[in-house]
């Protein structure tokens, strides 16, 4: 990394650090629109055992800027093998009534993982607590 020494020029790595983890700590969003932020904050979750969750709406936020039906539909397969059926391999904690149909596959759109994404209580719980913790001492990473 660059060394500064001019006090008129950008700021150093550490002040930038600090810019990045102040806007972390603002909201999820902030944090998880952050490259950096993203892979520290899935260090933390993983010695949390959660970062099933952000994998979880990362591939959600993902999968709603889709435009090709084809592409569409493996992705839909994707998320649901990987986060929502009996075996995934990172399943999310979703009420039981909210679980996705499988038939639903077939005709994916947009928003089908909305609702789901919405009730993962998991992600709510890390935005309101171990948001808290992270924020406070993101070294922890």
């Amino acid at each position: 990394m660059e060394e500064i020494t001019d006090n008129d020029s950008k700021p150093s790595g550490s002040q930038q650090n600090l810019n990045g983890t102040t806007r972390w700590s603002t909201s999820l969003e902030n944090l998880l629109e952050d490259p950096e932020g993203v892979r520290r904050f899935r260090e933390f979750l993983k010695k949390e055992f959660s970062e099933e969750n952000v994998l979880f709406w990362i591939a959600c936020e993902e999968f709603k800027k889709i435009q090709d039906k084809k592409q569409m539909q493996t992705k839909a397969n994707e998320i649901y093998m990987t986060f929502l059926s009996s075996k995934a391999s990172y399943q999310v904690n979703v009420e039981g009534q909210s679980r996705l149909d499988e038939s639903i596959l077939e005709t994916p759109h947009p928003l089908m993982f909305q609702k789901l994404q919405d009730q993962n209580h998991e992600l709510h719980t890390i935005h309101l607590e171990l948001m808290a913790n992270y924020s406070t001492d993101p070294s922890k990473c």
